[in-house]
């Protein structure tokens, strides 16, 4: 547990967060007690439903320090291995990773508190589209060329063989080489 909470950044111990929680606990409970005695009642459930609401509060607080902690592992873990491939922007993938992870545990403790999270997945759902499809255009116009000349080199495979002669507009050669992306001439 300590260990969780050093990952997330958080500086207190459990035992306070423990004693803390036990305190506030019990001083509500006496103001209950106050306000019903002295008549109250609107008080009372305030701080009834005040009480109610808690537990959800601290499961979220346990989903948010469980995600942190996984989404430092997520986040370590992409960045070693996309080091371990010698990628040079295996930093940035890592951090990627991480932030993808801790949007997910956001919903999710949101979604504890039982606050309805149709939007916050809506944004999510569209920035990822967004960033999905601008990935999709950038690899599709950036490997035009070559996507081009695969495709080629399909074609030539199957007409060309090596040691065949060929003649393009009055220049003649011989076919050296005929490769998944280029044919050596």
């Amino acid at each position: 547990v300590r260990e969780m909470l050093d990952a997330s950044g958080m500086a207190a111990t459990p035992s306070t967060i423990i004693g803390r929680t036990g305190f506030l606990f019990t001083f509500l409970l006496f103001v209950i007690t106050a306000a019903e005695s002295f008549g109250l009642s609107a008080v009372s459930a305030t701080v009834d439903s005040f009480i109610v609401f808690l537990p959800k509060v601290f499961a979220a607080l346990v989903i948010t320090l469980l995600g942190l902690f996984l989404a430092q592992i997520v986040g370590d873990t992409v960045r070693r291995a996309t080091e371990g491939f010698g990628i040079d922007y295996a930093g940035g993938l890592g951090t990627t990773a991480r932030a993808v992870v801790i949007l997910i545990v956001v919903t999710l403790a949101v979604a504890q508190l039982e606050i309805d999270t149709g939007i916050l997945q809506l944004i999510i759902g569209i920035t990822m589209a967004v960033a999905g499809v601008a990935i999709a255009l950038s690899l599709g116009l950036g490997t035009r060329r070559i996507a081009t000349d695969i495709v080629s080199g399909v074609y030539a495979r199957d007409d060309l063989q090596a040691g065949d002669q060929i003649e393009f507009e009055s220049v003649c050669g011989e076919v050296l080489e005929v490769g998944a992306v280029m044919t050596v001439i």
